[in-house]
């Protein structure tokens, strides 16, 4: 702990939009004004978020989700809340997270980690990278494993054999970073890749023509033999990036929406919209939480159920470390790392009273007060919310 703090647990620590006249507007108020901004989106964001968990947890209770955000780590037995004055923000430590591609909470953050990773070992690269989308027909009354298994069996079979290995050496091709997204619309599930193909070499309109005739035909071929049909015209999506193709994704979830590049295309499609009236896992697990589209909710449940233990964004191999990618991934989002030397610990509570929190659905109400480093507040909102201490939290107010 920083000097003056007390450490472990049981311890405390002590412009408007449309304004003609902006310009007259001191530089300090106005970095205020977005900053407030900003903080009224990550705050409904982390809201919806902690509500997207909870329903994550009813609808699959024997998933390890159940446990997420809700149950202390082995070995400890308080709560830790902290503010951190190097980040300017709240983090809550020794809880279990489940890290599971399914947690609304775990898994869009994992993949957005890898997602900017990605980014910036790309970046520079912006003319050498190809985005391909490969799909499969299927139908409405289809079960989703079965239409995943057409999909996933079809591309094993595409980059496989001398076909692949031609194809590399025609276009230069470095290796391919993959990623699994999955949406539901009017005819059923409908999952599909993007592929990022790096090559060492330019890719000039004639040739992404040529790669696009190539692929096509190769992956109606792969689908027929792995029981399924692909259309030439809609089978396989090709087509190059330019030199403002590439944007690095901020921090925050909702405003990744506003623009995406080609790595965030193929790498979070999580946060992505459902194109033509379908719905993403994220949408489907949000209308059944915000909407009480209960069927939502049991589709979410189908598609997650089928993507158990499959990775949702890998790399062909040897390709991270011929770009030279960091052997670890820093985390980009500092509210779930471990405590540091610098943070304030405004309170500890037991595990009995975090489950209160959560049934009373302010979890993450808590983060925006302890955000603050006012740990006054933060108790009078827990005692004014009916939370009744099973044990006593340091300090005693």
């Amino acid at each position: 702990m920083g000097t003056g703090q007390l450490g472990g647990s049981g311890a405390v620590g002590g412009q408007a939009l449309g304004n003609t006249y902006k310009l007259t507007v001191p530089p300090q108020q106005e970095a205020q004004k977005t900053s407030v901004k900003k903080d009224g989106v990550a705050n409904e964001a982390r809201r919806k978020r902690f509500a997207l968990l909870a329903s994550a947890a009813r609808i699959w209770p024997e998933s390890a989700i159940k446990k997420c955000f809700r149950f202390v780590t082995p070995g400890t037995s308080y709560v830790d809340i902290l503010y951190s004055p190097v980040e300017d923000r709240a983090r809550i430590t020794n809880l279990i997270r489940c890290n599971t591609g399914a947690c609304p909470v775990c898994g869009p953050y994992n993949r957005l980690q890898k997602g900017l990773a990605w980014s910036s070992i790309l970046s520079d690269k912006p003319n050498k990278l190809a985005l391909l989308t490969l799909t499969v027909e299927h139908h409405k009354n289809e079960r989703f494993t079965a239409v995943l298994a057409r999909l996933l069996e079809a591309n094993k079979r595409m980059w496989s054999g001398r076909w692949w290995n031609g194809f590399k050496a025609e276009f230069f091709i470095e290796g391919r970073l993959t990623s699994l997204e999955v949406t539901d619309g009017d005819n059923g599930f409908h999952p599909h890749l993007h592929i990022i193909l790096v090559s060492d070499a330019r890719w000039p309109d004639s040739d992404v023509a040529i790669a696009w005739a190539i692929i096509a035909k190769r992956w109606q071929r792969m689908v027929a033999k792995a029981g399924g049909f692909a259309s030439i015209e809609n089978g396989a999506d090709f087509r190059a990036a330019d030199a403002g193709s590439i944007e690095y994704l901020t921090k925050d979830a909702g405003e990744s929406l506003g623009g995406w590049g080609l790595v965030e295309e193929a790498t979070l499609g999580d946060y992505k919209k459902g194109r033509r009236g379908g719905r993403s896992i994220l949408q489907l697990l949000g209308d059944y939480t915000f909407k009480q589209d209960h069927n939502a909710g049991r589709r979410w449940y189908e598609i997650e159920r089928g993507l158990k233990g499959r990775s949702r964004l890998r790399s062909s191999n040897g390709l991270w470390e011929a770009l030279g990618g960091p052997e670890h991934i820093q985390a980009q989002e500092s509210e779930f790392l471990d405590i540091t030397e610098s943070d304030v610990l405004l309170l500890s509570i037991s595990q009995t009273d975090w489950l209160q929190i959560w049934d009373k659905k302010i979890v993450a109400q808590v983060y925006e007060i302890a955000a603050k480093n006012d740990a006054q507040a933060l108790m009078n909102f827990l005692l004014a919310n009916g939370i009744t201490f099973s044990l006593p939290p340091y300090p005693k107010y």
